[in-house]
């Protein structure tokens, strides 16, 4: 039971990461798209679509 639990949580968080980084446009960064300056300047939707993109995203570099 706990792990059906678990899993349906996991599942939740990575899916509720996937609808915010899709609803927030990431910034122009290190020349892509081209001719965008290599330089990092955050915006608020940028800092949000990455703060989304982790939870669902990072468990894949373990």
């Amino acid at each position: 039971m706990r792990r059906a639990r678990l899993g349906a949580v996991l599942v939740g968080v990575w899916g509720a990461g996937l609808l915010g980084a899709g609803l927030f446009n990431t910034d122009p960064v290190s020349g892509f798209p081209l001719g965008t300056p290599a330089t990092v300047d955050y915006t608020t939707s940028g800092a949000l679509h990455d703060a989304f993109s982790l939870p669902a995203l990072a468990w894949r570099r373990l």
